[in-house]
């Protein structure tokens, strides 16, 4: 199992009006630009829809290890859970499709891998502005607020140990460090029968699949709030923060030798941008040194 690399989930439902894969693909090839050596798997429904130019760019093609909880209603949305056992690495970041990595990540990895799962609890806008997650469905509940559209997490916990030292001998001391497996397992549930889920809830509960709750659900469940707090290494730009996801009709935006800047503003970072904006030719842009 490798160490450290980023995972990928893209997929193309029937109802999808955005070809994710290719997304993934521009996504994957802006992550090479500038760190070429941290490896990058995508996990699909289905590999044999992932073209031969697309599968290259991956270290590895992985399809859901186990059935695909989403085929009634093509929501593969609810396969989530399955990254736990996908993943073949110790310490993995999870990006959505639609996000472009226009800067390095070694100094997020090396500040994430001490810590068995992070959550963005604050992100920002494309003024480099910095604004708290704030989901008001979860906060009338009293849920933990966060995005998912990036996360990280660790499978490897022997590295996590502490020790002290008497002499020159090592003593291992307790750890509370637990594994993420849990997470993953209660997850699974809700995320397959979100609808069995919503009906605890008296009053504000979410109209349709909210990945986002489910996931708050399952980290206040498991009293795991406290152990996912992000000291901002996973801030990142979202874009949909300025008028939501059809920014890109109000605010002028130029994409040049794989940069992008909005109005007067240098973006960079880890974006994303939601599954309304650029189009298709304009994503290649970025993957173009000139």
């Amino acid at each position: 199992m490798a160490n450290t690399g980023i995972l990928i989930f893209a997929h193309n439902c029937n109802s999808s009006k955005r070809d994710y894969l290719y997304s993934a693909s521009i996504c994957a090839k802006t992550i090479k630009q500038q760190n070429p050596d941290i490896p990058i798997s995508l996990l699909t429904r289905n590999k044999l829809f992932v073209s031969p130019g697309q599968t290259e760019l991956y270290d590895n093609v992985i399809e859901f290890p186990f059935d695909d909880a989403g085929h009634l209603d093509d929501n593969t949305l609810k396969n989530f859970y399955q990254l736990y056992y996908a993943t073949p690495y110790e310490n993995t970041l999870v990006l959505d499709a639609d996000t472009l990595v226009l800067g390095k990540l070694d100094g997020l990895f090396a500040a994430a891998r001490r810590h068995d799962m992070l959550f963005p609890h604050s992100i920002k806008d494309f003024r480099n502005v910095c604004h708290s997650v704030q989901q008001k469905i979860q906060e009338k509940n009293s849920l933990p607020q966060f995005e998912t559209s990036i996360w990280y997490f660790n499978k490897d916990f022997d590295k996590k140990k502490e020790y002290r030292y008497e002499g020159r001998e090592r003593i291992e001391l307790d750890s509370s460090e637990e594994d993420t497996e849990p997470f993953f397992n209660l997850l699974e549930v809700y995320l397959r029968n979100h609808e069995d889920t919503y009906n605890q809830f008296e009053h504000e509960r979410p109209a349709e699949f909210d990945k986002d709750f489910l996931f708050s659900l399952t980290i206040d469940n498991l009293d795991l709030a406290n152990d996912i707090v992000d000291t901002n290494i996973l801030t990142y730009t979202d874009l949909s923060l300025t008028n939501g996801e059809l920014w890109h009709e109000d605010l002028n935006y130029w994409i040049k030798e794989g940069n992008l800047k909005i109005e007067n503003y240098n973006v960079t970072g880890i974006i994303h941008y939601g599954n309304k904006a650029f189009e298709y030719d304009e994503l290649d842009r970025f993957t173009r040194s000139s």
